[in-house]
């Protein structure tokens, strides 16, 4: 089972005078849709020219609403988060990286293998000496890699077992294969390995990041079988990413380029909010996958200050 994950707009708030949005999509796709992905995203290229990469900004709304189309066709599951610089601005970023570092401390210091482990203590190191300051992991690829991303991967985690709950349990690898288009200017190698360091912490002080697994499946079904960690017997967010996340070029991967699109669709409409825009947008929300509260897209604010009138209201028409 694929996720494929892309991201769309300007991640720096670090600019109190420019309003910016960030927003992360992933597309999951089973194993029975692999190749009809890759068969429409090559004829797609073709017949609009872009026979290196599908780039969603290049496309018109009737070329989008027709990505979209064929993603509802094939019934892949879509799951968003957004956020903007009104809402979760540059001081609620800093005040959550301080929150962060307290919790990875006070996992790594119940953590047994964190004192035992040769790797994982140098891990907790690596994680120590570089989460806290801004020069060593800047603001941008803070806010991607441990605010907006992992809430994203552990909710595709849930949602592919949700959605997919009913799938005939020989039919797919049961395996999540997960390929990020890393961001502009990010560095990937060092952000995906500080991602991986850090899970731990950052599943065990957000609730919502919990793992769905459908009650009615079997011991023996292959999703747990696959996916149990060896030392404590369970399947958790963490022992999901234990073979990495890959960061391709995007032109080399066609569900990557799927991702594109709804990532591109999702920052429109709310950069936008024009009647392109949400048009492209409404074709694509019932694909959504939706959050506890309900909503088609997550959208991430700072949990300690009010939102303006302003900034519900540019949410409400999406949500609503």
């Amino acid at each position: 089972m694929l996720i494929r994950i892309d991201e769309a707009g300007n991640f720096d708030f670090r600019d109190s005078e420019r309003f910016r949005v960030a927003g992360i999509a992933s597309v999951i796709v089973p194993d029975r849709s692999r190749s009809a992905v890759e068969t429409f995203v090559a004829e797609k290229q073709v017949q609009r020219n872009m026979e290196d990469e599908l780039k969603a900004h290049g496309m018109d709304q009737e070329q989008l609403i027709e990505m979209v189309a064929f993603m509802e066709q094939e019934n892949l599951a879509i799951v968003g988060v957004v956020t903007d610089s009104e809402i979760f601005d540059i001081a609620a970023q800093r005040r959550w990286r301080t929150k962060q570092v307290a919790l990875f401390e006070e996992a790594a210091a119940r953590s047994r293998r964190a004192v035992e482990g040769a790797e994982i203590r140098a891990r907790v190191e690596r994680f120590r000496r570089r989460l806290p300051k801004e020069r060593l992991i800047k603001p941008p690829n803070f806010l991607q890699y441990f605010v907006l991303m992992p809430w994203l991967l552990s909710r595709s985690f849930s949602a592919a077992n949700f959605r997919f709950r009913d799938l005939v349990p020989t039919e797919d690898s049961w395996a999540f294969d997960i390929a990020v288009d890393p961001r502009e200017g990010a560095d990937p190698g060092k952000s995906g390995q500080l991602l991986r360091d850090s899970i731990d912490a950052i599943y065990a002080g957000n609730d919502s990041t919990a793992l769905f697994i459908p009650p009615e499946w079997p011991h023996d079904h292959p999703f747990l079988v696959r996916n149990a960690d060896t030392e404590v017997g369970v399947v958790s967010p963490r022992q999901l990413l234990a073979d990495g996340i890959k960061t391709p070029d995007s032109r080399s991967d066609n569900g990557v380029q799927l991702a594109d699109v709804a990532a591109h669709v999702i920052h429109s409409a709310v950069r936008r909010q024009d009647n392109e825009a949400t048009g492209a947008w409404r074709k694509l929300r019932p694909l959504m996958v939706v959050t506890d509260e309900g909503w088609p897209l997550k959208v991430w604010g700072a949990n300690d200050e009010t939102a303006s009138a302003t900034a519900e209201g540019r949410y409400r028409a999406l949500l609503g």
